[in-house]
């Protein structure tokens, strides 16, 4: 029996968004796909980032860092 999926939710801002999508549509042309969906994507990166020491220090750091374009929860 298959696990039942979990929604999220991900607010973004209008240049997060447009950096997504164009971040997308070119990792769709190198991997030598017309497409790829958001979720596609998302998945992929939670799947390497939970995987890759490397990664997941780089995402650390990120979120040590002060960033304005993040708002507090």
């Amino acid at each position: 029996m298959a696990a039942k999926r979990v929604r999220i939710t991900l607010d973004l801002d209008p240049a997060q968004y447009r950096d997504l999508q164009r971040w997308i549509a070119s990792a769709a042309a190198a991997a030598g796909k017309s497409r790829v969906s958001l979720a596609e994507a998302l998945r992929a990166m939670i799947t390497v980032t939970t995987g890759d020491t490397a990664a997941t220090t780089q995402v650390l750091h990120h979120l040590r860092a002060p960033h304005p374009s993040q708002r507090p929860n």
